[in-house]
């Protein structure tokens, strides 16, 4: 009798044959899934690390301080060029006027022309009395005159006329009072923290400022177009008294091109000057002052000595060279590529400031061929060089397929 392979006679496969095929299909397939996964999976970022950089050898500047009294000097847009031989408060005298012709001209600025008209009163002529009292010089002015804004800020900064100063602040604010009162803001409001704003003219003693704060004031005075232009007269022409030359007698030497004077009998003769030079190329502007020397000549030296002496104490240094390394970039596959500075980093700084970079520098980026990858800039300046790195190449299969912790980010390379 024949038999027939039916359904029900036919042999079954045990299950655990079943599952155990299917374990295996799984398996393949996961693995096969896995290594496809790894090949493509996006590489761990690439870490980058600054470099320590040594500032350069700092030097010793030289200033020639006077021998007496008080100085103080700074030179504009060069870091750490400023000094003081103190930081009391001394009788600014006439150096006091320029505070008047800021905070007048900031009240009442003089758009085009002279100004505006002031009208003299008795006020005024008793203000020129004072001035010829205290054998200061003077503006004549008389009961019903007529004088312009401009006559009585030249008369003020190239004369030194006291009572020119007195009916400005006068007529600026209503009442020496009341200028006092903003003319002391004003001190303050623009870091002039040792000012003391006692009379318009600079004839008391009480008006007084640190040196450093009276090279401030003369910082201001110089940027400001009207008082500026007048600190560099040479001349003035009064009515009444004819050509007043500029009571600085040294514009035009060792490169000043603007003052102010100041002298009281108890404390002596102060000068405040600007002056320019040409440093490597470039044009650099100090303002300094002298203040209690006990003669003309004396003040005028000191002055001399101290703008002469400043210059040669700003260089041009080399903060970094080019090709300078100054960052690393480490991929987890340990390849490594260092930024470099693509221009030397310069700056025209003062001998004793130290100089420090700023890096700022993001990791490379795989490939091929080089990348700008940030700057290098001098602190706290706008000094500044490109940096590039050459691209790092992508790591082979191999180590992709023996790290996939790595790319799984669940383990550092």
């Amino acid at each position: 009798m024949s038999r027939y392979v039916t359904a029900n006679t036919q042999a079954r496969t045990p299950a655990w044959v079943h599952l155990v095929r299917t374990l295996v299909v799984l398996v393949l397939v996961a693995l096969v899934g896995g290594a496809a996964y790894l090949v493509f999976a996006p590489l761990p970022a690439i870490a980058s690390e600054d470099a320590p950089i040594e500032s350069p050898a700092v030097g010793e500047a030289q200033v020639a301080w006077p021998a007496s009294g008080a100085a103080a000097f700074a030179i504009e847009g060069v870091e750490g060029a400023s000094g003081a031989t103190g930081d009391a408060a001394v009788p600014m005298a006439s150096i006091t006027k320029l505070v008047t012709m800021l905070v007048v001209l900031e009240a009442h600025p003089i758009d085009g022309g002279e100004g505006a008209d002031i009208a003299i009163g008795a006020e005024d002529v008793a203000f020129m009395q004072t001035a010829f009292d205290e054998a200061a010089p003077y503006y004549p002015v008389r009961t019903g005159q007529t004088v312009t804004q401009g006559d009585l800020v030249e008369a003020s900064v190239v004369a030194s006329s006291a009572n020119a100063s007195m009916t400005l602040a006068r007529w600026g604010f209503g009442s020496i009072d009341a200028f006092l009162e903003a003319a002391n803001d004003w001190a303050q409001r623009n870091g002039m923290t040792t000012m003391v704003v006692a009379d318009a003219a600079g004839l008391s003693l009480d008006s007084v400022a640190s040196p450093a704060d009276m090279v401030r004031l003369g910082a201001l005075a110089v940027a400001d177009p009207i008082v500026g232009a007048a600190m560099g007269q040479r001349s003035v022409t009064v009515t009444g008294l004819g050509v007043q030359p500029n009571t600085n007698p040294l514009l035009g030497v060792s490169g000043i091109d603007a003052g102010k004077t100041g002298a009281l009998f108890v404390s002596g003769r102060n000068l405040l000057v600007s002056a320019t030079a040409t440093v490597d190329g470039q044009t650099l502007r100090a303002v300094a002052v002298v203040a209690g020397q006990v003669s003309e000549d004396d003040r005028d030296a000191a002055t001399i000595a101290l703008v002469d002496s400043l210059w040669q104490n700003v260089q041009t240094r080399e903060v970094l060279p080019v090709g300078s390394v100054v960052a690393t970039s480490t991929a987890a596959w340990g390849a490594e590529s260092e930024a470099t500075t693509d221009a030397a980093l310069t700056s025209l700084a003062w001998i004793a400031q130290p100089l420090e970079v700023v890096i700022d520098v993001e990791p490379v980026r795989t490939g091929v061929g080089s990348m700008e990858v940030g700057t290098v800039t001098v602190a706290g300046t706008e000094l500044t060089t490109t940096v590039t790195a050459r691209r790092i190449a992508e790591p082979d299969l191999l180590w992709r397929l023996s790290n996939p912790f790595v790319l799984l980010g669940l383990a550092d390379a």
